[in-house]
């Protein structure tokens, strides 16, 4: 039996697993650039593990632009979307994705920014 993270079980056979889905976020910090790369889905009670992390590197951010690197996030929800508005209007970001969905979730996020004039890309 399979189960979900949700505990719903699956039949496959009588082998045993656990599903879980995970938010990797590895920082590096470089001559004037923190780079914050984020893997899997910003979601559901990720969304508080990454603004952990966010809250963790503002002191730095005040000397350093970001970089922030969403090239293998799959998935945003509402929770994680707001989240990723507040880091950009609170820094000097530079943003990277590979997905269509995800940079449309970027440019909704820079819209959203009061500071923002031209409506692209910091």
């Amino acid at each position: 039996m399979v189960c979900d993270v949700f505990g719903a079980p699956n039949h496959f056979g009588t082998a045993f697993a656990l599903h879980v889905r995970v938010l990797k976020i590895t920082t590096d910090t470089g001559a004037g650039i923190v780079t914050l790369r984020i893997e899997g889905a910003i979601a559901g009670l990720w969304v508080a593990e990454l603004n952990r992390t966010w809250l963790s590197l503002a002191p730095l951010l005040k000397l350093k632009h970001l970089n922030l690197d969403l090239r293998e996030v799959t998935r945003i929800d509402a929770a994680g979307r707001n989240l990723l508005a507040e880091i950009l209007r609170e820094t000097k970001t530079e943003v990277q994705t590979s997905s269509l969905l995800i940079e449309s979730y970027v440019r909704e996020a820079i819209q959203q920014n009061p500071n923002n004039r031209d409506g692209g890309r910091r």
